[in-house]
C-alpha cells in the first residue's frame, strides 16, 4: 500500500499513519493505530475541525477494510459523525470480548 501525504496549513506535508489492519492481532493493531490518530489530527489541525470532518478523516486514514466494517456498525446519522462514537465501536469491535467462567 501506497502511503498518502496529507497537505496541511501548518506543515506542507505529512505522511498519514499506516492502513488500519484487521489481520492478526486486531486489538494491538487497533491500540497501536489509535495511538498515532489523535496525533495526526493535532499536527494537521484536523482536531479543531468539526467531528464529521475529524470522522471522515478517520475513515479515509484508516483504509477500506475500516470503511467496510464502519458500515457494519449500525450507526445513526447522529452517531456516525461523533468521533468518540465512531472511536468507541472500533475500539469494541477489535477488542477482543473476555469469557468470564
Amino acid at each position: 500500500f501506497r502511503r498518502v501525504l496529507f497537505r496541511s496549513d501548518k506543515m506542507d506535508q505529512l505522511p498519514t499513519p499506516k492502513l488500519l489492519t484487521f489481520e492478526g492481532n486486531e486489538a494491538e493493531n487497533w491500540r497501536r493505530w489509535i495511538q498515532k490518530f489523535p496525533v495526526f489530527l493535532n499536527a494537521t489541525d484536523i482536531d479543531r475541525k468539526p467531528q464529521q470532518q475529524q470522522c471522515s478523516t478517520l475513515l479515509i486514514v484508516a483504509g477500506v477494510e475500516a470503511l467496510k466494517i464502519f458500515n457494519m456498525f449500525g450507526l445513526s446519522e447522529e452517531e456516525r459523525v461523533k468521533i468518540e462514537e465512531v472511536i468507541s465501536k472500533f475500539k469494541e469491535y477489535c477488542t477482543p470480548k473476555k469469557n468470564v467462567t
